[in-house]
């Protein structure tokens, strides 16, 4: 990863963050916030065309509809904040390559981004306390093997630190933050910012 490639991270997780705590203390403005950068990145042409949209997105949206009618505003909240981490984890070129089985390689991408989604929405005990653990252990076996590849000088399947940092990411704003819309507004931004960061160079040139 270069340079350039790390500033710009750095830069989407400090306006992530920003919008995680406006959301705190002005849940009204982190909306306003949100919701003009979604303008602006639809009057930037940065949504599929339509031979092209993204149905994940269509679903995603339509279980927060439902959850919202079901449990209201907090489970609309929850709802989102599970699409959007996922989303984010789904995104990420660092969760995949795992040269597991396939089974043990789903468990590293999704069981700590399952364990902190649970934790924020305050889920039972009864849910949040198994799925704790296998993330837990899912975690430790990751570390012993990649340990025991770099004690082995053994070369690396895949990036090993696009991987850390994938997971830190999302991770870090779901558990930093203490309260669900405020994660929510936090993965909000950082998508955001990712596509506004994407807008076409050519328009500039148009510009002048």
């Amino acid at each position: 990863m270069d340079g350039r490639a790390t500033d710009a991270q750095t830069e989407h997780m400090a306006l992530a963050v920003a919008a995680g705590l406006l959301a705190l203390v002005s849940p009204v403005a982190a909306a306003i916030c949100l919701l003009s950068a979604g303008i602006f990145v639809a009057a930037s042409g940065q949504f599929p065309t339509v031979g092209r949209a993204d149905h994940s997105s269509l679903l995603g949206l339509a279980a927060v509809a439902v959850a919202g009618g079901l449990w209201g505003l907090e489970g609309a909240a929850a709802t989102a904040l599970i699409w959007r981490g996922w989303a984010e984890i789904s995104r990420s070129p660092g969760t995949y390559g795992l040269m597991e089985p396939p089974w043990l390689a789903i468990a590293y991408r999704w069981s700590p981004l399952a364990a902190a989604v649970l934790f924020r929405i305050e889920a039972p005990s009864a849910i949040l306390a198994p799925m704790a653990a296998v993330a837990a252990l899912t975690m430790a076996d990751w570390a012993i093997r990649r340990l025991a590849e770099w004690r082995l000088g053994e070369p690396q399947p895949y990036d090993t630190r696009a991987y850390m940092l994938a997971q830190g990411r999302v991770l870090g704003l779901v558990l930093m933050l203490p309260d669900v819309l405020a994660a929510l507004a936090a993965l909000l931004a950082l998508a955001a910012a990712r596509q506004i960061e994407r807008r076409p160079a050519h328009r500039y040139a148009t510009a002048l």
